[in-house]
């Protein structure tokens, strides 16, 4: 079904889409399509990941690359995030 969904190339993503895609274990493709245009609704998506609900989302590459690290640097990291020595952020 997402497939022929996105086969429409729909200009505004339902966010149930990427969220789906995340939890069922299509972590990096779910981060990609939330990236690649807006959805109607991402606080569907946020609110999972921040929230305890998936930790294991977190220690994974795509997470990282996902979320602000800057804004981190700049305002303060989530709790279950850390620097490592290479400079990188770990979470878990």
């Amino acid at each position: 079904m997402i497939n022929d969904y996105l086969a429409t190339k729909p200009k505004v993503l339902s966010g149930i889409v990427p969220y789906v895609l995340i939890c069922s274990g299509e972590v990096d493709r779910g981060f990609a399509l939330s990236q690649s245009a807006p959805t109607n609704n991402d606080s569907l998506l946020l609110s999972g990941l921040f929230s305890g609900e998936q930790p294991e989302v977190l220690p994974t590459p795509a997470f990282t690359k996902f979320v602000l690290t800057d804004y981190w640097d700049e305002l303060g990291r989530s709790n279950s995030c850390r620097k490592n020595d290479a400079g990188e952020y770990v979470c878990k």
